[in-house]
């Protein structure tokens, strides 16, 4: 009786020390894998892959974690190409805008700009003057501005073409420019007229300044056109300022212009300053 109890003793011993072994085994093994997903959760590495020799609920519970993983791994992979897709497409977006932009400003440009001379055109040049004027009030400045004609400029068309005529009309808006400082502003204002601004200018300055045009302007298409027989070019120049002569852009814009209209009445080839017709009876500025 004593050895029987003794040989169930063995035995029951034996069976909890296997089962204590077969549970630390299986803690052992859940380790594995809770350590396996964590690293893969937190590293992003869903690419590893749980390799057991374990009892089938384990192998079964590992086989279900390496498919989860391989699941898991698809959409990763699927959210980084859908967001360099999106990468792509915003550095497209912005390259796109980027050039409406630059087609916008060329747009605007080309509707500012007349085409022959690069110069500044009468649609461009109003809301420049505006500001410029705007500028003056502020700063308690004077400025000026030129109207200018090329003279008997039909007849060079007439008796030269207008290739001739259009080679002139650039040598002109040429000589402006290097007559005018960088702050100064020149327009093509229609056809052979030019207007010039001169912010910051007096009346007297600017008068100089046209008297200086007019005197380089025959000598200057000389010199570029010398093979051209019997070729004379002038020009009339009209000097108006604010805020002596005019207050608003209209009434300095038409101030030279009657200055300029005096010069051709009175034979061409001169400058004339509207200041000086006030009291010579000059057509008077419309309100």
């Amino acid at each position: 009786m004593l050895k029987f109890t003794f040989l169930l003793a063995s035995v029951s011993l034996l069976g909890l020390i296997g089962f204590i072994l077969f549970l630390a085994r299986m803690i052992r093994m859940i380790s594995i894998i809770s350590h396996a997903i964590e690293t893969s959760v937190g590293e992003n590495r869903f690419e590893d892959r749980i390799d057991l020799k374990a009892p089938r609920p384990i192998a079964r519970l590992a086989n279900s974690i390496n498919l989860l993983f391989e699941e898991l791994g698809q959409k990763e992979r699927q959210i980084a190409e859908i967001k360099r897709s999106i990468e792509e497409k915003e550095q497209e977006s912005a390259l796109l805008w980027l050039e409406i932009e630059r087609n916008l400003c060329l747009a605007k440009e080309d509707a500012e700009t007349d085409p022959l001379t690069g110069l500044y055109n009468r649609k461009g040049m109003k809301d420049k003057l505006a500001t410029e004027i705007k500028k003056m009030q502020e700063s308690g400045k004077p400025l000026s501005v030129l109207m200018a004609d090329l003279d008997h400029f039909k007849r060079i068309n007439d008796n030269f073409g207008h290739q001739t005529g259009d080679v002139i009309i650039k040598l002109f808006a040429e000589l402006l420019k290097n007559t005018v400082r960088m702050s100064d502003m020149v327009v093509r204002y229609g056809g052979e007229e030019f207007l010039i601004v001169l912010p910051a200018t007096p009346a007297k300055n600017a008068i100089q300044i046209a008297k200086r045009i007019n005197k380089a302007f025959p000598e200057f298409v000389s010199n570029r056109l010398e093979d051209i027989e019997n070729l004379k070019c002038t020009v009339s120049i009209g000097v108006a300022d604010f805020p002596e002569i005019a207050q608003e852009i209209e009434e300095l814009i038409e101030a030279a212009d009657q200055a300029l209209y005096e010069a051709k009445r009175s034979g061409r080839n001169m400058v004339v300053y509207y200041g000086d017709l006030i009291n010579l009876n000059a057509r008077p500025l419309s309100a």
